[in-house]
């Protein structure tokens, strides 16, 4: 059976239309940001230092049922003072950020490396 023009051509439209989007489902999954889960135990977070990419999601969780913050040193963000829970910042920013605790400022840092 031999397809008219207008058959070739909606066939063509279909498959291109199925290449094309091939990519598309790529692109959007490589854009998603990736997640980096640390923990705040009683005084101290579990990881002093992190190295972490542009975009990432990094993600405290309280293990603790004392008092704590997630506080970047200059003021850029800080999550409220809870004892459960946890907080997401997203870095956009390359640079070396260093967070703490308001209720431990001394004992309770860790820095974040962005690159």
């Amino acid at each position: 059976m031999a397809l008219t023009p207008k058959h070739q051509c909606s066939r063509a439209l279909v498959a291109l239309a199925v290449v094309a989007a091939v990519p598309l489902a790529t692109a959007d999954a490589a854009t998603k940001p990736p997640v980096k889960v640390t923990h705040l135990s009683d005084d101290f977070f579990n990881k002093g230092k992190l190295t972490i990419r542009k975009g990432t999601i990094v993600n405290w969780k309280w293990r603790t049922d004392d008092d704590h913050t997630v506080t970047e040193i200059h003021g850029k963000f800080s999550s409220k003072q809870t004892p459960t829970g946890n907080y997401k910042h997203r870095f956009r920013q390359k640079g070396t950020f260093t967070v703490y605790c308001l209720v431990h400022p001394t004992v309770m840092r860790q820095k974040i490396v962005v690159k």
